[in-house]
């Protein structure tokens, strides 16, 4: 009776979180909110690009990709969708086993991020990093899951031109 109890509580928290951030989804279709969605499909399909795989840097990156799962963005300046995407994410947060990694504040922007541990203290299973600056109106909240790897990932997030993601380095230049 009390495994059968354990697994119903196992089952329920597993399903809540899941529930939880599947309403991170809601997003896409708000207004006023910018939505970028990568998939493990894109990802695979990036690592089989015939890219020169005798550069270092090339060979790094497509070592990243492999390993990501998906990549969810999303951004507003929108003071309602904002405020949601600020209050949604701190919930989620607040229910999940996510460690906070680090806080920035600059220029009236409040960054954080925050890691589910992985089979390393370099490789988590998820990164999120919720930029909130309400002077502007703006939150950018970045999903990463997969087994990421923090000290490459800032070189892929610069990339996208994600804002608050160049605090990223500041992570690998305190290792």
């Amino acid at each position: 009776m009390k495994k059968i109890i354990l697994l119903l509580g196992i089952m329920i928290a597993t399903l809540s979180s899941e529930i939880k951030a599947q309403n991170f989804d809601n997003f896409e279709n708000m207004e006023g909110v910018t939505s970028m969605i990568f998939t493990q499909q894109m990802f695979k399909l990036m690592s089989k690009l015939d890219l020169d795989s005798q550069d270092q840097e090339v060979k790094a990156y497509l070592d990243l990709v492999e390993s990501i799962e998906n990549i969810k963005i999303f951004q507003t300046e929108n003071k309602v969708a904002a405020d949601k995407i600020r209050v949604d994410t701190e919930s989620y947060l607040k229910n999940s086993n996510l460690d906070l990694l680090m806080r920035v504040n600059e220029d009236d922007s409040d960054i954080k991020f925050y890691v589910k541990p992985g089979k390393t203290d370099d490789v988590v299973k998820e990164l999120i990093m919720l930029l909130h600056n309400p002077k502007k109106s703006q939150s950018v909240l970045m999903m990463i899951t997969g087994n990421v790897d923090l000290t490459k990932i800032s070189a892929l997030t610069k990339k996208m031109n994600i804002p608050g993601a160049e605090s990223l380095d500041d992570l690998n230049e305190e290792k």
